[in-house]
């Protein structure tokens, strides 16, 4: 493993909510673990015990996921993921579901396209479950624009989600007791659910609030199924606990930047993570990653991190985050890519905000003459300008302290062709 710089920034102290018993862990899955056993006939807490495909449709595991796919539109066959052994005994009178997923590769629209189901005594031999077995059904919907949306019944129709791309974690909340539920949210905050209800959370928005459950059965089993349209739902990760997790990992913000002729790679975490460790890794192609730099967690109530990668490969540098629990569970966080040029002009706005009277940029190769400054009207701004060779530091003297607003530099230099905003408090 190559040696990387590390910088610890200062996070921010938070305190999670405290619930009145620890969660009971009945079934998760983060298909981490090479050449896994997913599918048994007498099924763990990692297991189901039904994957079944047909005509072209395919399950396949990478590395941290899992995909299911349908690649023809008529006779598509389908994907049915179906978990019919008892998750609990007696059964669960509430779940908290966590799914972390992504919709790739939509070649053709479709309502329901796949879904998820909470119910008992699900069967594996249909593509389509009956009411009566559900007490709840989250599908997904395929566009046709290649976005996707979530959808549940409602009392006056179906209810869909605003469109959605990328990687997005669900929280699925359902109360199956005789009086009111109250779990942590993903914002950290204690809600309550009436029985025979249940609540969606698309990543910190909820999205449904007091659902009504289709049918008052048991939480005995789940069940995935793909039988529509054209594309891959990918699967990362699914959780489902009696209770809301105390400590989950839970990524809020992930950014790698170039920082003149370093990348620079921080990251945010949910207040009251887990994790144990981070092993920050990179691709150049965005498949293959190796580790560049682990980093430690000894303060757990720190949720701000960074490492920096001193000597990014030429071209294009994918970076992504590995988080480890103290359990040891897994999760990765989205890609993000810096592009590097040796023969490049480099510049970074640090910091930004800036001060009205002074706006300081760390530049490598860049002829301030070459540097302009509008207001959002696209005004042209006249500035005088300073360098620093010690430190590169290029600064920027507005001829008048800039008021409160948006403002963009503009540097047009040899193959370099950028806009920067800039933000004055």
């Amino acid at each position: 493993m190559r040696t990387s710089a590390l910088t610890l920034l200062m996070g921010i102290v938070s305190v999670i909510p405290s619930l009145s018993q620890a969660p009971l862990l009945y079934f998760r899955q983060d298909f981490c673990e090479p050449g896994i056993r997913f599918e048994s006939d007498a099924p763990d807490t990692g297991q189901v015990d039904h994957v079944i495909t047909t005509s072209s449709a395919a399950v396949s595991q990478g590395e941290c996921f899992l995909d299911a796919a349908r690649t023809s539109p008529t006779g598509g066959g389908s994907v049915r993921i179906v978990r019919t052994s008892p998750l609990a005994i007696p059964a669960a009178d509430m779940l908290h579901v966590g799914i972390d997923l992504e919709v790739r590769d939509i070649a053709l629209e479709g309502n329901i396209a796949g879904y998820f189901a909470i119910g008992d005594e699900l069967i594996h031999t249909h593509t389509l479950l009956p009411n009566a077995s559900l007490f709840s059904k989250l599908s997904i919907d395929f566009k046709a624009d290649g976005t996707y949306a979530l959808r549940v019944p409602g009392s006056s129709g179906a209810i869909l989600s605003d469109p959605l791309s990328g990687r997005i974690r669900i929280t699925w909340v359902m109360n199956n007791k005789s009086d009111n539920l109250t779990y942590v949210s993903p914002l950290e905050t204690s809600e309550d659910i009436a029985p025979g209800k249940y609540d969606v959370w698309i990543n910190d928005l909820r999205w449904i609030k007091g659902g009504n459950a289709i049918s008052r059965v048991s939480l005995n089993n789940f069940a995935f199924i793909l039988s529509n349209g054209v594309g891959t739902v990918r699967l990362h990760h699914i959780e489902i606990n009696s209770a809301s997790p105390q400590l989950p990992l839970i990524l809020t913000r992930f950014k790698a930047e170039r920082h003149l002729h370093e990348a620079r790679i921080y990251w945010e975490m949910a207040a009251g993570h887990t994790a144990s460790h981070f092993t920050v890794e990179r691709s150049n192609d965005g498949k293959s990653f190796e580790a560049i730099g682990t980093l430690p967690v000894e303060d757990p109530s720190q949720n701000l991190y960074g490492l920096t990668d001193p000597s990014p490969l030429a071209g294009f540098n994918y970076y992504r985050l590995k988080m480890t629990g103290n359990t040891g569970e897994v999760r990765l966080s989205p890609v993000d890519a810096v592009y590097f040029d040796a023969a490049a002009p480099a510049i970074t706005i640090a910091p930004n905000p800036s001060r009205p009277e002074r706006i300081t940029l760390f530049a490598s190769g860049i002829n301030p003459e070459n540097i302009s400054l509008f207001t959002m009207t696209g005004h042209r701004l006249p500035f005088g300008h300073g360098y620093d060779n010690s430190n590169m530091m290029l600064s920027i003297y507005p001829s008048t302290p800039l008021p409160s607003g948006i403002y963009f530099l503009k540097i047009a230099q040899d193959r370099l062709l950028k806009t920067v905003k800039v933000v004055i408090p």
